[in-house]
């Protein structure tokens, strides 16, 4: 007989646990359902805990072919599957369902309905559903492959219309630390969902830039070392850049193909194939920093400081020059393109020593290089991150005057108004960057 109590006050109860998994070579899946038919709910969570982070050796292992279906979907949960590899999850729920067919495949298409098929490679999708053959016997299948796949297309394609906005956010917690993480927003539902950890560490990055399978995040002060994480394997690395020199980084932003770098004084390209730092430009008693924002054959650079100038660089001749004067300071302001003009919101006035956040708006039209004032946000905000979404410019998270926000506030391109949307952003993490796939 298990004294709990006496069990729950061990301090050494998650070690002990691990042991007698490894040692009893007893699979924690079914340990775990034991603990349910007992009620014995603290166990129940680390035996959770202990199986979600080492899913993928014991999806290898077929751990899960054995487990009904309540026990099977309590470590399969929503909020596990969308941080967690989708091929690894697709393998889990084929191996579930074909270790009893007939008892479970009337499962199949549920299971299926939460992959998402976006983050798993073409040829490994062909390659799973070919070993896989027999679930095409089941109704709904086909059909569901033939609309969710083959239909709307097998991976992440540039070309297609964004569905999801992948959004790096960091966050400082009194018990783990520092820590960035990404969330996916779909933009259908207005779901968030976590997606994965970049890093336990602040990362403090300049730009964060997709190319085809991974997430690129560089660093502020040198391009030496960044990390790398792949979308497909929800995992991140640390790869190294050779650069000629050690500068000091603003920005990125790709366009044409090529990863553009701004530096206090210039520009760079990257090479992502290379692994190399290209010198393009150099400015002359020139220091720009602000959002770059991609336009035609031309990259605009808006906000970055007080009242001053936009200023446009033009990718083929590699020159830079200014355009017309901001309206309003913009030091943290949020900035994206909409329907061939660029918004600047929010931000922080520079008041002698004083920095007052604000929640002005203003709309950049580059076709006649002018600014106007539109209406002005509900709250002054600074540091949140917008895109446009069908016709609207959201805007997700930033900072008030006094404290973090997690609001997502949403402007009309037609009427011109703000409002405030019913979703929010995940609390206490501050937003970093904006993805849109």
């Amino acid at each position: 007989m298990i004294n709990i109590s006496e069990v729950l006050n061990d301090a050494h109860i998650q070690d002990r646990m691990y042991w007698y998994i490894d040692a009893e070579d007893v699979k924690p899946v079914g340990l775990l359902k034991y603990c349910n038919a007992k009620g014995l709910t603290d166990l129940c969570s680390l035996l959770k805990e202990n199986i979600q982070e080492y899913v993928e050796v014991y999806v290898s292992a077929n751990y899960f072919d054995d487990d009904d279906w309540e026990t099977f979907t309590e470590v399969m949960e929503d909020s596990f599957i969308t941080r967690t590899c989708q091929e690894t999850v697709l393998q889990c729920f084929f191996g579930w369902i074909n270790y009893k067919f007939e008892e479970r495949k009337e499962y199949c298409v549920a299971l299926l309905q939460k992959i998402n098929f976006r983050f798993i490679k073409t040829e490994t999708i062909r390659k799973l559903f070919d070993g896989n053959k027999k679930v095409f016997e089941i109704d709904g299948v086909s059909c569901f492959i033939y609309v969710s796949l083959y239909k709307r297309g097998l991976s992440i394609n540039p070309n297609d219309q964004p569905t999801d906005i992948l959004m790096i956010a960091h966050t400082w917690d009194g018990e783990v630390g520092e820590m960035s993480k990404i969330f996916k927003f779909n933009i259908f539902t207005r779901i968030f969902d976590g997606f994965g950890v970049v890093s336990e560490d602040d990362i403090d990055a300049v730009g964060y830039e997709i190319i085809e399978d991974d997430l690129l995040i560089f660093q502020t002060t040198t391009l030496c070392k960044f990390k790398k994480f792949n979308l497909f394997t929800r995992k991140a690395e640390e790869f190294t850049i050779n650069s000629p020199m050690n500068y000091r980084y603003q920005s990125t932003c790709q366009i044409n193909g090529q990863i553009i770098v701004f530096r206090n004084n210039g520009v760079s390209r990257v090479d992502p194939n290379k692994m190399e730092l290209y010198n393009v430009s150099n400015f002359r008693d020139q220091t720009v920093s602000g959002e770059p924002i991609v336009f035609n054959n031309s990259i605009y650079i808006v906000g970055g400081g007080d009242s001053r100038p936009t200023y446009r660089y033009d990718i083929r001749e590699g020159l830079l020059e200014s355009c017309c004067f901001e309206l309003f300071d913009g030091y943290d302001s949020s900035v994206c393109l909409f329907d061939n003009n660029i918004i600047k919101v929010g931000g922080i006035f520079a008041v002698g020593n004083d920095y007052i956040t604000h929640g002005h708006c203003e709309i950049f039209d580059p076709r006649v290089n002018t600014w106007r004032e539109v209406s002005a946000l509900p709250v002054v905000l600074s540091n949140g991150k917008c895109c446009q979404i069908d016709n609207t410019v959201q805007l997700f998270g930033g900072h008030t005057a006094d404290e973090p926000s997690n609001n997502i506030h949403i402007f009309d391109i037609l009427s011109g108004n703000w409002s405030l949307s019913q979703a929010v952003t995940e609390q206490n993490y501050e937003i970093c960057s904006l993805n849109l796939f």
